[in-house]
């Protein structure tokens, strides 16, 4: 919530795609790759299975696989330093959705994160 205080106003993408939304590598690697060449601010909440660090080789039950520096493209945390922040894991949704640095929310379209946005 600090980071998004030093925010505009409106000038945040939200992307959180719920507690069971989870991407193969390559899939990461291209919202990653789309969020940077975008220019916009985001902040991307990334879900985990536990509150230890990710390794590579834990799958999910849904094919998915925990998130690891090595599935983002190289140098993509350095370069978005200012620009870009992640959380791992739960992310306070309505709070975030609340704030009035966001200014567009990407969704997997549950029906809490309707009701919330709304």
């Amino acid at each position: 919530m600090k980071w998004l205080d030093e925010q505009p106003q409106s000038s945040v993408i939200f992307l959180c795609f719920g507690s069971f939304g989870r991407f193969l590598a390559p899939q990461v690697k291209e919202i990653a790759l789309g969020l940077e060449q975008s220019g916009y601010r985001f902040l991307w909440s990334l879900c985990v299975q536990s509150s230890s660090p990710p390794q590579p080789s834990q799958n999910n039950a849904l094919g998915g696989v925990c998130y690891n520096e090595d599935m983002f493209p190289k140098g993509f945390t350095e370069r978005i330093q200012g620009k870009g922040m992640m959380i791992y894991g739960w992310a306070p949704q309505v709070e975030i959705l609340a704030h009035e640095a966001i200014g567009a929310f990407v969704s997997h379209c549950g029906w809490n994160s309707i009701l919330e946005s709304l």
